[in-house]
């Protein structure tokens, strides 16, 4: 359980988050005591779902994975460097994009640093 759920936070937090801060600008307290059951009623419905289906598809999906096993083993790797170079490059192109855009609505006004990667000023184009 603890495994789960930390391994799950990445996932869950921001979601979470979002619920606090609807119920928290409710109009009442029965209002955000609403929005806390309906996420609640929410995941556990999915959670209770996935758990069904993983217990009665077991022995199935036990026998599809051991004649998949040495595909997967070869396969895996490389969808996992394909991911890291796509998350690599969205950094490193929407990152740049997303910061000239803040500088251009002038959101920036700041210096991060001199040894910094990104040096920002609002008078000043994005120096890399």
């Amino acid at each position: 359980g603890i495994g789960f759920a930390t391994a799950s936070l990445g996932c869950t937090l921001p979601i979470f988050l979002l619920v606090v801060t609807t119920a928290a600008k409710a109009n009442g307290i029965f209002e955000g005591l609403f929005v806390f059951l309906a996420y609640a009623a929410g995941m556990s419905l999915f959670m209770l779902a996935f758990s069904l289906l993983v217990a009665v598809s077991k022995t199935t999906i036990e026998k599809t994975l051991t004649k998949a096993l040495p595909y997967i083993y070869k396969l895996g790797p490389i969808i996992v460097i394909i991911a890291g170079a796509y998350l690599i490059y969205n950094q490193i192109v929407l990152g740049k994009l997303f910061l000239y855009i803040l500088q251009k609505i002038s959101l920036l006004s700041f210096e991060v640093g001199a040894n910094s990667l990104f040096r920002i000023s609002k008078d000043s184009q994005i120096d890399i």
